[in-house]
């Protein structure tokens, strides 16, 4: 429950209570006797514990033995932003029940969200907020369970909180209830379950005075931008003359000569001379100045810096601010800043939009990792109000090929060249997966991830520490196929779908992939020396949702060699829950015919 209390400086704060009980079934759910509360304490917003109580239940000799947590073991950890108070239920079993409580004190009129869903099933959970008649919230849900309980009762009371004298005045309660809400799992292709768990939130909207008078609450953008350019911790030094900047400039242009090259130069130098520390970030975490002579800085610290050095050449140059896929989406329309935790450089230049990322030293010029595409990212000026571009998953449309050229060698061995080439979003993601290895940790698991046994050579990844370029990868295998009278051959030797990644039967919220997939597979195989061909797979095409999706699945023997070609294409990268059985039935189809083999025989 939320509800407001007078403080002593004769303001409001936010008392915010919990209650939970639990029953530990087995050993699976022994997670939810260890607690995390974090409390927020950043600059003047100071959140405080007003009391915590947590015990453990059991029976024991037909009697319930309570056993409250040690007050020593109770742990308070302290970074810039948090102290997070841990501690962990003491005695228990399968079949303990848990029961904990605790208060947290918020000064202003924040009210905290709540989930009523999570990764574990509830037999009831509930909601109720109390809230003076001068405050007035928006209401958002997320998710689609519906509540078994949704009241709403006004009610007076005999005191003006707000002026601090006798009054009768109106206040509202709410409460909401859902009855044996489900658990809501994590699948494959899901950026966060917090965009459909079932929860609700608040945003302030307005307030009103005892004279009738109501103020909107950062109503818009234009009036939201216009704050965020007289915060210093966003950008209030881009109002500023950026004349400090004209060495760290000059450096980065180089010989440069069209405004686009500079931009190019400028891009490269932030993006390879500065460090990110902080990849979640939407507030400066120093001055410009500090981060020019540390060279490091969070994301906001680094696209803020980039942003000022386009600003020094006369480019017309914006912050944007977006939240990541792991972050949820933010509601577009309604400029709510706490959703957002990223910030990227908006260019404009020849009438061409240019969106910049200099915090990740992999990122070519104008890319985005697919984190970014999560909805709209909003533009900020001053004076102005922000344009908004719709990132979106659907609109990547990336390949992948593998072409794989098999010949005879002696000893009934067979050589093999293997090239696969990747487009933008694929190469980062590989790009990425290596950076923390070796290539010969990457070719260990190339090899390993064969059908067969190989002996891979002449093994080279081009462009891994090329951020503009794509990677491709290139090498070389000899593999023994045997010398019984029939050898059983799956020609999809790289690239197979094993698995199908949609394992559960039924799905209560989008698939989402980072970017649409088009993946093509060519096999040039030479008849095995001794041997005639004795069975091929069938060739097959089939569609997915019309145009969704494209399998395409065509082999033939010509000229005493096998040619394999395979098509797996899916236009879209989000898709509905009313879709899923369609697309899990395609990736079980697929799986199976991937799985099928060549059958050679041996000459008589």
């Amino acid at each position: 429950m939320a509800r407001f209390s007078e403080n002593n400086s004769g303001k409001f704060d936010v008392i915010f209570q919990r209650h939970t009980r639990i029953r530990l079934l087995s050993r699976n759910a022994f997670d939810l006797a260890t607690l995390e509360i974090p409390i927020l304490t950043f600059g003047s917003f100071e959140q405080k514990m007003e009391y915590l109580q947590a015990v453990t239940y059991n029976i024991e000799d037909g009697k319930v033995i309570a056993m409250p947590v040690d007050k020593s073991a109770i742990i308070v950890e302290k970074n810039k932003k948090f102290k997070v108070t841990k501690l962990t239920l003491p005695n228990i079993k399968e079949g303990s029940i848990i029961e904990f409580a605790y208060s947290v004190r918020s000064p202003g009129n924040y009210l905290p969200e709540w989930s009523f869903q999570g990764s574990y099933p509830k037999l009831w959970s509930e909601y109720d907020i109390t809230i003076p008649f001068f405050y007035n919230y928006n209401v958002y849900k997320r998710g689609t369970l519906n509540f078994s309980m949704d009241s709403i009762r006004s009610f007076h009371v005999d005191y003006d909180y707000y002026n601090n004298v006798p009054n009768k005045n109106n206040t509202t309660k709410r409460v909401w209830g859902i009855k044996d809400v489900p658990a809501l799992k994590r699948e494959p292709y899901t950026t966060t379950t917090d965009n459909y768990i079932s929860k609700i939130e608040f945003h302030l909207a307005a307030y009103t005075r005892t004279d009738g008078n109501t103020f909107p609450v950062n109503e818009d953008w234009a009036t939201v931008c216009n704050h965020l350019f007289a915060d210093e911790s966003f950008a209030y030094s881009l109002t500023l003359p950026l004349k400090w900047l004209n060495s760290e400039v000059n450096k980065a242009v180089g010989a440069a000569a069209t405004p686009l090259d500079k931009v190019r130069n400028i891009f490269a130098y932030v993006r390879d001379e500065y460090t990110c520390t902080d990849r979640s970030a939407r507030s400066l975490s120093q001055e410009l100045k500090q981060t020019v002579q540390t060279k490091e800085g969070n994301v906001a610290d680094i696209n803020m810096l980039l942003t000022a050095m386009l600003l020094n050449i006369k480019v017309d140059a914006k912050p944007a601010i977006l939240s990541t896929t792991d972050n949820g989406r933010a509601f577009p329309s309604m400029p709510f800043l706490s959703q957002y935790n990223y910030v990227v450089c908006f260019a404009y230049i020849d009438r061409n939009v240019y969106l910049l990322d200099a915090s990740n030293r992999l990122l070519g010029f104008n890319k985005l990792d697919n984190e970014c595409y999560n909805g709209y990212v909003q533009v900020i000026a001053p004076w102005y109000s922000a344009n908004a571009i719709n990132l979106v998953a659907d609109s990547l449309q990336e390949t992948e090929a593998t072409a794989v050229f098999i010949m005879n060698a002696q000893n009934g061995k067979a050589t093999a060249t293997v090239t696969n080439h990747f487009s933008y979003q694929p190469s980062l993601q590989l790009k990425e997966d290596i950076r923390s290895e070796d290539s010969a940790s990457f070719f260990e698991k190339v090899k390993a991830d064969y059908p067969i046994d190989i002996d891979i050579s002449n093994a080279a990844i081009e462009n891994l520490r090329d951020p503009e370029k794509n990677i491709a990868i290139k090498y070389q295998f000899v593999t023994d196929l045997g010398h019984d009278s029939l050898i059983y051959f799956n020609p999809m030797l790289a690239g197979q779908e094993k698995e199908n990644p949609f394992f559960a039967a039924k799905r209560f919220y989008p698939v989402e992939m980072p970017f649409c997939m088009n993946k093509t597979y060519t096999l040039n195989m030479e008849i095995p020396a001794g041997y005639t061909l004795d069975a091929l797979p069938k060739s097959l095409t089939t569609k997915f949702n019309g145009n969704d999706g494209l399998f395409c699945y065509s082999i033939d023997e010509k000229d005493n060699h096998v040619q394999l070609n395979v098509i797996l294409k899916l236009t879209k990268a989000t898709y509905e829950p009313e879709d899923y059985q369609n697309l899990r039935d395609f990736f079980t189809m697929v799986v199976k015919k991937e799985a099928e083999q060549i059958v050679f025989k041996k000459k008589k």
